[in-house]
């Protein structure tokens, strides 16, 4: 019967992903990102700041320019179990502009960001860290257009090294006090794709990140397994 074949190469599955999962593979680990609450040049909070961005790429004024986390993920891929490296994405949706004090002027609005550690990456106690720099470790601010910003225009920045690295994400709880195990992450930029110092202020990441849970993938091969169940006993009632 169909249902009978269904549910038996389901449970075949299951017990190859099982095995599988012992063995040496590729380890994904997701962080949702948000506003670290102690950035110096808060309010409003922020997780990029981007001094002088619009006249460092002639498309605006200069001054301190911040960005809140709206809808920011990092995502750690580790291939050292295959023989391969370890890479960092962060990406997402953010909103922000030249900052007024406790709100925006110049070039509020919506952006993305799109930054890629893929050289360099290294454990760091339970997070990472990356050292070098190069222009391949490099990300862009995107706007979505508003009254100053064209929708489209393109801010590109580069990582910089700062006290021997570009970056660091670790649960150490920096900067928030009495806690030492949240997840926090701090980062150096520049607008110079060699890593000098270029356009004036500061140029960083500070943010907290939580751990977004993964689904064993047994789990998930058992509740498809009781699906097939129910969906065959709907058809034989």
């Amino acid at each position: 019967m169909p249902f009978v074949r269904s549910a038996s190469a389901l449970g075949v599955a299951c017990v190859a992903v099982a095995v599988g999962a012992s063995a040496a593979s590729a380890a994904t680990h997701i962080f949702r990102l948000s506003d670290h609450p102690d950035g110096n040049a808060a309010p409003p909070t922020y997780g990029l700041r981007l001094d002088n961005m619009f006249s460092a790429h002639g498309a605006g004024p200069s001054g301190i320019t911040t960005f809140s986390f709206v809808d920011v993920l990092l995502t750690v891929n580790d291939e050292t179990a295959m023989g391969g490296g370890i890479d960092i994405n962060i990406s997402g949706l953010i909103y922000g502009g030249v900052d007024t004090g406790a709100s925006y002027g110049f070039g509020e609005g919506f952006y993305t960001v799109d930054f890629n550690y893929i050289m360099g990456v290294q454990p760091d106690g339970d997070g990472w860290k990356t050292n070098p720099v190069s222009a391949t470790n490099s990300g862009v601010v995107t706007a979505l257009g508003n009254a100053d910003v064209a929708a489209g225009e393109q801010f590109f920045f580069y990582e910089k090294v700062s006290g021997g690295m570009s970056m660091r994400f670790v649960p150490d709880g920096h900067r928030l006090s009495g806690d030492n195990s949240t997840w926090v992450g701090r980062g150096w930029h520049t607008y110079d794709p060699q890593g000098g110092a270029a356009g004036g202020g500061s140029q960083d990441w500070l943010f907290v990140g939580h751990l977004v849970p993964a689904p064993a993938p047994f789990a998930l091969c058992a509740a498809g397994l009781t699906g097939v169940m129910i969906l065959g006993r709907r058809r034989r009632a």
